[in-house]
């Protein structure tokens, strides 16, 4: 294994799988190599700190998949930061980042059209239920905590500036 596999797990991981394909902006799908598998049914996607996180939907565990290609959990994990430059824990940091700024972004993505799908309703003379108010409720709260994951991100100022208040909320 060469220095630069050994620090990057999820490259790693993507070399030795088998039609492996982007699938939204912070994962990729494969076959998975525990099972016999035509169609890819391997989710892989890199989580915060660098560390792999996999999915076989047809059941097989991660000890499963890791040992089919012929590795251990442990290599599912960046090495130790202990043993890392300071501009490697840096740049560790960055992707780490990333990840949680693209799932924030999907948090957005989805939950703005709940919003949407109850202020199209409103504006044509709906009425809202009480579990379409309670699921509109979830995703204020949602769209909330991903703008705290983007605060810490290149996007705080312009967010700093933008503000949303439901009613009944204080400003």
């Amino acid at each position: 294994m060469s220095e630069a596999e050994s620090s990057v797990p999820v490259e790693m991981m993507l070399s030795r799988l088998d039609k492996v394909r982007k699938n939204g902006k912070r994962g990729w799908v494969a076959c998975c190599p525990a099972h016999e598998d035509k169609t890819v049914s391997l989710s892989v996607c890199e989580g915060a700190g660098g560390r792999v996180l996999l999915n076989c939907f047809a059941g097989c565990t991660a000890l499963d998949v890791v040992h089919a290609l012929g590795m251990e959990l442990h290599e599912l994990f960046p090495q130790s930061t202990d043993k890392m430059t300071k501009e490697e824990r840096a740049e560790l940091h960055e992707r780490g980042m990333r990840t949680k700024w693209a799932a924030a972004l999907g948090v957005l993505d989805r939950e703005s059209f709940v919003v949407y799908m109850v202020a199209n309703k409103l504006s044509m003379g709906g009425a809202v239920t009480e579990p379409t108010r309670k699921r509109l409720s979830i995703a204020a709260k949602r769209i909330a905590e991903a703008r705290i994951v983007l605060k810490t991100g290149p996007a705080k100022r312009r967010l700093d500036s933008f503000r949303v208040s439901l009613p009944g909320e204080a400003k």
